[in-house]
């Protein structure tokens, strides 16, 4: 009988390698009619192949984007101390521990690896050492400039898994300050104020309306938007009507990209209305 833990194992291998886990292309996972739980969150890691393959910039002093003066960086603690969740097996523990001590000889050795400094994170991730996790995504947001990777993920961090709603939301602000195209982190902003955090107030939606006007041909933003009014359902606030006008604006996009089967999925949503 295969042992049910080979897929986790599998995964665990092949994560220094590879570790990007978010699909950007999510039009068709957009249009699913249930409600997303909030643990949904706690599965996507984001890192670019620019980001990984860079190595840390020095800290600028000045607030331009050039380095005209640089300052020691205060590094993250190199530890091998690892505490296991009871939910993963002894092989997988054993894989997970022999990918933390190689990337932390290889840190020793290059304490400027992006790539190193991010895989070792995800490493305690996968642990659930989400204080190391965080200390280290810290890090890097810190000293790798321009970077917006880094604090959408730790957008998410903050959000699913360590539970701190303000530090989420200025995680998320800083990815958009450093690239309006991060369409993941408007998307993560309006999942925290739809679960989570400032649930009186209208930015579950000002924060997608934001996003499209930014994103102006954007398909993703505008399904979240629709089918967030759909769930709602709220007929006095106009909430079918708002469902409607933003399904038909995203099936307008798609027309133009001659998506034929997300055409034909967002007609079914705005016929189910």
């Amino acid at each position: 009988m295969i042992n049910k833990n080979i897929y986790i194992l599998i995964g665990i291998m092949v994560i220094i390698g590879a570790f990007v886990a978010y699909d950007f292309n999510r039009e068709d996972t957009l249009l699913d009619n249930d409600k997303k739980e909030i643990t949904d969150g706690n599965v996507g890691i984001i890192l670019s192949d620019d980001d990984r393959n860079a190595d840390i910039k020095q800290i600028p002093i000045t607030d331009t984007n050039d380095i005209k003066k640089e300052q020691e960086i205060d590094y993250p603690e190199l530890t091998s101390s690892i505490v296991f969740p009871d939910s993963l097996s002894e092989d997988a523990r054993v894989i997970i521990a022999n990918n933390i001590a190689t990337l932390i000889n290889k840190l020793e050795k290059e304490e400027n690896s992006f790539g190193g400094w991010f895989d070792l994170a995800a490493q305690y991730k996968i642990i659930e050492d989400y204080e190391s996790t965080r200390d280290i995504w810290e890090f890097l947001g810190e000293s790798f400039t321009g970077n917006n990777t880094v604090f959408s993920n730790l957008g998410n961090l903050y959000h699913y898994d360590l539970k701190d709603f303000p530090k989420s939301e200025e995680s998320f602000r800083k990815a958009i300050e450093n690239d309006k195209s991060n369409i993941q982190s408007y998307i993560g902003l309006h999942e925290l104020y739809k679960y989570s955090y400032k649930q009186e107030t209208s930015l579950v939606i000002d924060i997608l309306i934001e996003g499209i006007e930014d994103n102006p041909i954007n398909i993703d933003l505008m399904i979240t938007l629709a089918n967030y009014y759909k769930e709602r359902g709220n007929m006095s606030k106009g909430d079918q009507t708002n469902a409607q006008k933003y399904y038909e604006q995203a099936r307008e996009k798609a027309q133009k990209l001659g998506n034929t089967q997300l055409i034909e999925a967002i007609t079914q949503e705005i016929s189910n209305l």
